[in-house]
């Protein structure tokens, strides 16, 4: 799975899906709440992290040309 692609297992989060308990019923929309702005967080520093390797990764090229 690439990073940002937004195609996660997240099936089980689901709060669409019909919920087993009660307490799923509850946690699994909370837990969709407070782990997406993370999930978030996360995807945007590993591509800033891409960025930062690439660009040095080019700056390693064309000092050893």
């Amino acid at each position: 799975m690439e990073p940002g692609s937004g195609d996660r297992d997240l099936g089980h989060l689901d709060p669409s899906s019909t919920p087993k308990t009660e307490a799923e019923a509850y946690t699994a929309p909370l837990i969709q709440k407070i782990g997406a702005p993370s999930i978030a967080q996360i995807e945007k520093l590993i591509g800033e992290l891409q960025e930062a390797k690439n660009l040095l990764e080019s700056g390693l090229d064309k000092n050893h040309l």
